[in-house]
């Protein structure tokens, strides 16, 4: 919808591109209003079950969500288990799980199961009676407009679960007494029925039996026969057998000796290869020992020249600084530059202790030559390994010396984060040591001093990582550990392992003991977690703010402790099953307790360290724990409420506070999705704009998804109270800028003032875009937009007069008032008395809704203080700045009065030129008349067809379309079908005149002419894009073709309810006509299946609901169905077209739509008239019985109308008329 709203599209005929509006669709959702009202209307007897609103019919339920793997079909109790959510369940009726019901009747059976979708095998339906109205009313709001997901497989599948009140008093104590009858019924005339085949089948038993005696005596005596025949050729094999064995024998014996062989070889390579690979696994590992020490080596040497090096760079300062020394003289010194920083230089040279004094100069000299020594021998043995040759040449340039420099520094920090992991691995490898060694420890001392030296490690700081192995093990060995080790030594050596161990291996620690929720929770674990909840939680939230940004593997940690704390509630709850001496609602309480404790110290501290003088925080951590734990319960609240009131309580004037709220709730870096669901929860928790101003501040002008927010989901995908909006109002206002506000206000307009949306949306929805109008049109004057107000007004306009032609209302009020209000805000800003004495003003019914209009103007009763103080003088200046600047750019629109609005002045002159100027001047009753000449060939007409400017060359192929296809043009085999599309969607740009009765005429002589096209045309009936006339027009064409082919006059005259007895008396008299039918030639007898089967053997998409909107569309297939079988009752498909209808038609007997159940009845007439007497008894004598009881049913019963008494009457006749005889 975002994608399509908006988009503008060039439309031929139309000077000015068209701009694309969507809207979201009408749930059919049954609301609180509906069960209401039935249960009003039917006078039902409120203090029995069933027969009051407790009831909900759930169908489409996926029979493999519920299936529990043991029987076949759904479970009742995984059923019953996860609708209790909303409430104690008094009852559960699943008819799939019945296997009578199917036998009974529809009535009371309880299947509703419609049209022509999968059957009961695929999906179930269910009945879900609560033991009272909360649970009843809780199920339905939870389920609105919901669709069910089910992750299997790793994969998510998605549902379409309908949901609705029962209607039919499904679980009422008169229909289950009902059903009880039924089914013992039933199942006493089964076990007749078992009985007197039982008795069959044991007389047929007997006979079987007697026969097979006589056939066994028979056929031992053949045997005896046989048997010494074949005695005497079982000794003949036995003796060529035995040679054969002998044989076969000694060659089993060869090949087994092979074979052995063979094996002995394969096995004595395999080992020689496996002794080459370890032989050269073992030079390969000695040989990168060997590179490990030599690189070690090098790097010790290569530290030894650095040093040297820098000895002779501070050498040859010094000797620079004594040369200017020298050079200047002696009554000019002092204390400069030069000597301040030899004195403070971190290079400079102290003398060694217990070495004689000597005077400064001998002393460098005897150092220079020393070290310039040193360097050369180090320089010349290690020059053609690691320098290649580039420390052999002296350096002259400076800019080449501070690239060296910089080289040297690189290489000196590679070395350290080198020697750093390297430290890192041991520790891990120490820690992966102590893990193996207390898995296969088997005695006490052992264990002992494993877990000393494990306590000993946690209290070193180390990466998060390096403590895992050791903790996991504890808890994997948690048996050992309780078999060898007495109570008192578990408290001494592990219990106090978290009060002494460091911040990196409580969140290892807590990470561990996750883990282990999912497979088997351990004491140990329990009680190290309680412990950390009671005492270093709080300190390990407070502790966040002091992390290095760039410690990637401590950051990394925290990350995954907080996505740990968020899932903690969850995970301790499902542990409360466990057999664990923790109590977990005590340890969830203390968890609250230090997470909210952890919280406020955090921010706390803060807030004290950004009081010094260049201090960073790192609120990172917290950000990210306040936006994925914004829903955790933390004492009858959320996480996130409790955040916002403990920001919002402090001190508005201090901007420390205001800088650290909008780090929290500004700072995008968490993710879009994430930053847009915790923007939005703020947006529902603050209290008033100011909150929102404090915690936002004026980040809507940078952020888009701020802006997406405020302006978009808030007010356009969901229902908020009114104190919302008008926070959301006030704070784009204040925050925002003029483009902003008046582009959020003029959507909103926009889509109130849509015709789709006043059609289709819900009284809800009508009536929240109303007060979100008035609203923000109310703050239009306070915020200085005031000269945008005949903008808005054009836009609101339309909406305001399609609502008052409405006949709701609540729609028409809602136009009424709006458009008054508007009006009056607008005559505000001219300050003319008359100009408001003569706005627009409607006369209203005082009524709940209008006052609820009048009240959400008004500004809240707790308003909070909007203006800014003087801490707040920069933001204020910034608002003014940004309002100042969308001034400049907006168009610079000219107040004008309502009386000004319909003058001429303000559109601009144009000259006309001189060819248009030369026109025929016509009389009162003349038309205008140009012709075209008509076009030969069809791909001539067809591309006439698309002309925009010339209505004559239009016309012509138009006209002449039937003659060209009636006598089959040139190229009409490959255009018909494309021909016959474009025909359908043709739009009438010229105002032709019989251009319907045309099209229709050209799209009939394409289906005449060619009766494949009818395939196409069918696949483009159920297409989404499709309107609805159009769908209508390929039916009629379908109905008006068939019987041209049949020889039929054509009639455009529909079938409709009045109709329908006469059809079914002409049928009736032509069965009781004596001799044989008259059959003509029928030319549409062979191409029936091209019409009939695309009308029904077609899936409708999700655009069409036929259960909903769409059923008289419905109906009419139905109709042409019927009509298209008539016209082919003598061809060789009939049977199986008859057939196939009857089967579509089964569940359609029961739609809540007359004119649907018309249609069915309609159907089986035309099925009766078709058909003979005997081929109508052999295909559906068996189905006549259930034929009879239902329109037995509909005549009988008091709730159908006339018309459909009449028809199945006369039906009944029909079948009773083809049955007679037999």
């Amino acid at each position: 919808m975002k994608i399509l709203g908006n988009l503008t599209m060039k439309v031929p005929g139309f000077s000015k591109p068209l701009t694309v509006k969507v809207a979201g669709a009408k749930s059919d959702f049954p609301c609180q209003h509906d069960w209401d009202i039935y249960y009003t209307h039917n006078k039902l007897d409120e203090n029995s079950p069933g027969e009051r609103p407790d009831t909900i019919y759930l169908e489409k339920i996926p029979v493999k969500w519920f299936n529990d793997g043991i029987v076949e079909g759904p479970s009742e109790v995984d059923f019953k288990k996860a609708m209790e959510v909303y409430g104690h369940i008094r009852m559960i009726d699943i008819p799939y799980l019945d296997p009578v019901r199917k036998f009974m009747d529809p009535k009371f059976s309880g299947v509703q199961a419609k049209g022509f979708g999968f059957g009961q095998d695929v999906f179930f339906e269910a009945y879900v009676q609560y033991a009272e109205y909360k649970g009843f009313a809780t199920a339905m709001d939870a389920l609105r407009n919901m669709k069910w997901v089910k992750k299997i497989d790793g994969r998510y599948f998605q549902a379409n679960v309908k949901v609705a009140f029962d209607t039919t008093r499904h679980l009422s104590n008169a229909m289950i007494l009902q059903r009880d009858e039924e089914r013992r019924k039933i199942i006493t005339e089964r076990r007749s029925k078992m009985e007197q085949e039982q008795r069959d089948k044991e007389d047929e038993e007997r006979r079987h039996l007697e026969a097979h005696k006589r056939a066994r005596e028979e056929e031992h005596r053949r045997r005896e026969r046989l048997i010494e025949k074949r005695e005497k050729l079982k000794r003949e094999d036995e003796e060529s057998h035995a040679a054969e064995k002998d044989a076969e024998r000694q060659a089993r014996a060869r090949r087994m000796i092979e074979s052995q062989r063979l094996v002995d070889y394969l096995f004595k390579s395999i080992q020689i290869k496996e002794d080459r690979r370890i032989k050269m696994e073992e030079a390969k590992v000695k040989e990168s020992l060997r590179k490990v020490e030599q690189l070690e080596e090098d790097q010790k040497k290569e530290e030894m020249l650095r040093t040297m090096l820098l000895k002779q760079r501070e050498l040859r300062i010094r000797e620079r600084l004594k040369e200017k020394m020298s050079s200047a003289p002696s009554n000019s010194r002092s204390p400069g530059p030069s000597s301040s920083f030899f004195e403070d230089s971190p290079y400079r040279s102290r003398p060694r202790s217990g070495s004689r004094s000597t005077t400064p100069s001998s002393k460098r000299s005897e150092s220079k030559s020393s070290s310039a020594s040193t360097f050369e021998r180090v320089r010349e043995k290690f020059s053609d390994k690691k320098r290649s040759g580039k420390g052999k040449e002296r350096v002259k340039s400076k800019k080449h010396k501070k690239k060296k420099h910089r080289k040297h520094r690189s290489r000196s920090g590679s070395s350290s984060r080198s020697r750093h992991e390297k430290k890192r691995r041991r520790s891990e490898k120490m820690s992966f040591e102590l893990a193996r060694r207390l898995r296969e420890a088997s005695d006490r001392a052992v264990i002992l001093t494993i877990l000393a030296e494990i306590l000993q490690t946690c209290k070193i700081e180390k990466n998060p990582s390096e403590y895992s192995a050791a903790i996991e093990a504890i808890l994997q060995n948690e048996d050992k550990i309780g078999k060898f080790l007495t109570g008192s030594e578990i408290t001494s050596n592990i219990s106090p392992l978290p009060l002494n161990c460091t911040v990196s291996c409580i969140l290892s620690m807590i990470a561990a003991i996750s883990s282990t929720f999912s497979s088997k929770p351990t004491q140990i674990g329990l009680d190290w977690l309680e412990q950390i909840f009671k005492n270093r939680l709080s300190g390990v939230v407070r502790d966040t703010v002091d992390v290095d940004p760039e410690n990637e593997n401590l950051l990394a940690s925290f990350d995954d402790l907080v996505s740990v704390l968020v899932s903690m509630p969850d995970r301790l709850h499902n542990l409360q099953k466990a057999r664990i001496s923790v109590s977990i609602p005590k340890l969830l309480e203390i968890f609250e307790d230090s997470l909210k404790s952890g919280m406020i110290q955090c921010f706390s501290k803060a807030r004290q360290t950004l009081d010094l003088e260049n201090s960073r925080v790192n609120l990172a951590i917290l950000q990210k724990l306040v936006a994925k734990g914004r829903h955790l319960k933390i004492q009858n609240s959320v996480f996130l409420q409790v955040c916002l009131k403990f920001l919002l309580d402090q001190n508005e004037s201090d901007q420390i506070w205001s800088r650290i709220s909008q780090r929290i709730f500004t700072d995008e870096s968490i993710g879009s999705r994430m930053y847009e669901a915790l923007a939005t929860d703020v947006f529902l928790y603050a209290k008033g704009s100011n909150d929102l101003i404090r915690c936002f501040g004026f980040h809507i002008l940078s952020s888009g998804v701020l802006r997406l927010v405020a302006a978009r989901r808030l007010l356009f995908h969901r229902i908020s109270p009114d104190s919302i909006i008008h926070n959301i109002a006030e704070y784009i206002g204040i925050c925002g800028d003029l483009e902003l506000y008046s582009n959020t206000f003029k959507d909103l307009l926009r889509v109130w003032a849509s015709s789709s949306f006043i059609k289709r949306a819900t009284p809800d929805e009508q009536k929240y875009r109303t007060k979100c109008c008035l609203i923000f049109g109310s703050k239009v004057n306070k915020f200085g937009l005031s000269q945008l107000w005949s903008e808005f007004f054009n836009i609101l306009l339309p909406g305001v007069t399609e609502r008052l032609n409405n006949g709701d209302i609540v729609t028409r009020q809602s136009g009424m008032f709006l458009g008054e209000m508007a009006n009056s805000w607008w005559a505000e800003t001219k300050k003319k008395l008359e100009e408001k004495e003569n706005s627009l003003k409607f006369e209203f019914q005082e009524g709940e809704w209008y006052r609820e209009m009048k009240s959400c103007i008004a500004e809240p009763t707790e308003r909070p203080d909007l203006a800014v103080g003087d801490e707040h003088l920069g933001q204020r200046e910034i608002q003014e700045h940004h309002l100042q600047a969308a001034q400049n750019n907006s168009v610079n629109l000219q107040k004008v009065s309502l009386e000004d609005l319909d003058s001429d002045d303000e559109f601009p002159q144009y000259e006309i030129p001189e060819e248009e100027r030369n026109f025929q001047t016509l009389k009162l009753d003349e038309t205008s008349e140009r012709k075209a000449d008509s076009p030969v060939y069809l791909t001539d007409a067809m591309e006439q067809l698309n002309e925009k400017e010339k209505y004559e060359i239009f016309e012509a192929a138009l006209f002449s379309l039937e003659s060209l296809l009636r006598r089959k043009a040139l190229g009409f085999e490959h255009l018909a079908e494309n021909l016959a599309k474009k025909l359908v969607l043709l739009e009438n740009r010229f105002n032709t005149e019989k251009f319907e009765e045309v099209r229709l005429n050209a799209i009939i002589a394409c289906l005449v002419m060619k009766p494949t096209v009818a395939l196409s045309l069918g696949i483009l009936l159920y297409s989404n894009d499709l309107a609805m006339c159009h769908r209508y027009l390929i039916l009629t064409a379908f109905v008006q073709a068939s019987k041209e082919l049949n020889g039929e006059s054509k009639s455009g005259a529909q079938i409709n309810a009045q109709k329908i007895e006469e059809i079914a008396q002409e049928a009736v008299k032509k069965l009781k006509q004596e001799g044989p039918t008259n059959q003509r030639a029928n030319n549409f007898a062979s191409v029936a299946q091209y019409f009939f089967y695309p009308l029904l053997e077609t899936q409708p998409g999700q655009h069409l609901d036929f259960y909903g909107a769409d059923t008289q569309f419905l109906s009419r297939i139905l109709l042409t169905a019927s009509e298209i079988l008539q016209t082919a009752r003598f061809s060789p498909s009939i049977v199986k077209m008859s057939s196939h209808l009857s089967q579509k038609i089964a569940l359609l007997r029961f739609h809540e739509d007359h004119c649907v159940r018309l249609s069915a009845m309609l159907c089986y007439t035309a099925i009766c008239t078709v058909l003979s007497k005997e081929v109508f008894i052999s295909v559906f004598g068996t189905l006549c019985e259930s034929w009879l009881e239902w329109l037995r049913t509909v005549a009988e019963s008091a709730e159908t109308s006339q018309s459909e008494k009449g028809l199945a009457v006369q039906l009944i006749t029909l079948i009773v008329e083809k049955i007679r005889n037999i």
